[in-house]
C-alpha cells in the first residue's frame, strides 16, 4: 500500500525537466444567495432535428 504524502504537482517540460505547478489563489467575490432568486429565468431555445438532443437537454436542465 502506498503512503500518502503531500507533494507539489509536477509537470514535465519538453526537455524532460520536472517543474512545479504553482496555482494562484482565486478570489471569489461574495454575492448574496438571494440575488439568484430575484433574477428572471433564462429562456433557452434548442434547435436540433434529433429528438434525443431535446430529451437530454431537458433532463440536464431539469433541476436547475
Amino acid at each position: 500500500m502506498e503512503e500518502e504524502t503531500d507533494h507539489e504537482p509536477l509537470f514535465s517540460t519538453a526537455d524532460g525537466d520536472d517543474e512545479k505547478l504553482i496555482f494562484a489563489t482565486e478570489e471569489v467575490p461574495e454575492q448574496p444567495h438571494s440575488t439568484a432568486a430575484q433574477l428572471p429565468p433564462w429562456k433557452i431555445l434548442v434547435v436540433d432535428d434529433e429528438e434525443s438532443i431535446h430529451h437530454i437537454t431537458a433532463l440536464v436542465l431539469k433541476n436547475l
